[in-house]
């Protein structure tokens, strides 16, 4: 195992895919010795989990709903382009909350890594099933390019702000949402921790 890590390097990468390969030959093994021990009532009880094991020892680099966690199985890999940290692992939470008191009116978690502009509508639609008001305008990530207005509400996008733009659409413009440290502080509250990475869009909206 120790020695599978950092293939991408010259100096190691023969040594670490030799590992790698041997390491899916003992997964191998053990899958099919647990398989022929397994009574035909134990199969029947961990079928799902069985299949999850075969999964990953047949998927290769180009395989599409690649697993990556096995107590988690619905854990995606997100492109983040960082330099330092090009890929996240995890899931995709899409959040809106109020502009200045920062009170949550929708958060909904998304299987699989849909764009950024396909999550805004399911948070609205979750305001519009719990009986609230839909904001006049709402402010999302960057990533959230795409429909002008959702459900009546203007979307906007964060971006440099322009010399004509007066004080107040500057600091619209450009306002960090810095919707990670908000997920942190809800997590901390509950006492819950994550073992993934998850990506968040954030909207704050103005009730009218």
């Amino acid at each position: 195992m120790r020695e599978t890590h950092n293939a991408q390097n010259p100096k190691r990468r023969k040594k670490a895919i030799s590992a790698q390969r041997q390491l899916k030959t003992l997964a191998g093994r053990q899958v099919r010795e647990l398989e022929r021990l397994l009574s035909e009532e134990a199969k029947k009880k961990y079928v799902d989990l069985l299949g999850i094991y075969n999964r990953i020892l047949l998927q290769i680099r180009t395989s599409k709903d690649k697993i990556y966690s096995t107590h988690k199985p619905y854990t995606t890999c997100i492109a983040k382009g960082k330099a330092g940290k090009p890929y996240e692992f995890g899931n995709k939470i899409g959040m809106i909350t109020t502009a200045k008191s920062r009170i949550i009116t929708a958060i909904l978690a998304f299987e699989g890594n849909p764009n950024d502009g396909k999550t805004i509508e399911p948070l609205l639609q979750q305001m519009e099933d719990n009986n609230q008001k839909l904001p006049e305008q709402l402010v999302y990530d960057r990533g959230g390019r795409g429909a002008k207005e959702i459900k009546g509400v203007k979307i906007m996008l964060p971006g440099k702000p322009k010399a004509t733009d007066t004080l107040t659409r500057k600091r619209r413009n450009d306002t960090h949402l810095d919707v990670e440290p908000e997920l942190s502080r809800i997590l901390d509250t509950s006492n819950q921790t994550t073992e993934c990475r998850r990506t968040i869009s954030m909207a704050r909206h103005r009730q009218r």
